[in-house]
């Protein structure tokens, strides 16, 4: 997302939309998960900062939620090293 913005010049939000949004309709799931709102799986990234004006706020993750609950990110970093 990064280089798409610094180097392509394209905005956060729109890099933002791209990577979610847009992702879900070209994936056909868009009627379950890519957008916030009533009905949809609770995905979330939770970020300290703003990456809809500064992109690499993006890689500041408090919490993920995945289908509603707080994901235990230490368990996640154990998976990637195993």
């Amino acid at each position: 997302m990064e280089l798409g913005v610094k180097e392509i010049g394209i905005s956060p939000l729109r890099t933002l939309h791209a990577a979610t949004s847009d992702n879900a309709w070209i994936l056909k799931v868009d009627d379950r998960t890519g957008s916030i709102k009533t009905g949809l799986e609770a995905d979330l990234l939770v970020v300290s900062g703003n990456p809809a004006e500064n992109i690499s706020d993006s890689r500041n993750i408090r919490y993920v939620i995945n289908n509603g609950k707080i994901v235990n990110r230490e368990s996640l970093t154990r998976q990637w090293k195993d």
